[in-house]
């Protein structure tokens, strides 16, 4: 935000809560034998990178217990260690760099074995 002189004007508030991140998920035929979930993260407060921390730590939690159903643990880290992984301890800082846009929560089921779950995590 700028100022009438062209500042850079920074504001502080108080808020509740945040929107929700949103985790997609589809399940390949082959889950959880072989494949992990296909998924997609997104959040309106939360930058790239962050998100990419985010997405590397599910692989990773992928990999530790490769061939067992995840979903549930995937959530259950997200709703427990989000902001401790990401180091954000009080204050979130939203700028237009960090915001990416409207998020989404979108259930659908396919024909065959293929699933898409959609959960909302909320957060605070």
């Amino acid at each position: 935000m700028r100022s009438a002189s062209g500042r850079q004007v920074r504001s502080r508030f108080t808020i509740g809560s945040v929107p929700p991140l949103t985790l997609t998920c589809v399940l390949p035929e082959d889950y959880p034998e072989e494949s992990p979930p296909a998924y997609k993260l997104s959040c309106m407060w939360l930058g790239q990178e962050q998100l990419e921390t985010l997405v590397r730590r599910l692989d990773s939690l992928w990999q530790e217990n490769r061939g067992e159903a995840i979903i549930y643990q995937w959530y259950t880290w997200l709703q427990t260690e989000l902001f401790e992984a990401l180091g954000i301890t009080g204050e979130i800082d939203l700028d237009a760099s960090t915001a990416n846009g409207p998020g989404f929560h979108h259930v659908r089921q396919s024909k065959g074995k293929v699933v898409v779950i959609g959960l909302l995590l909320v957060c605070c």
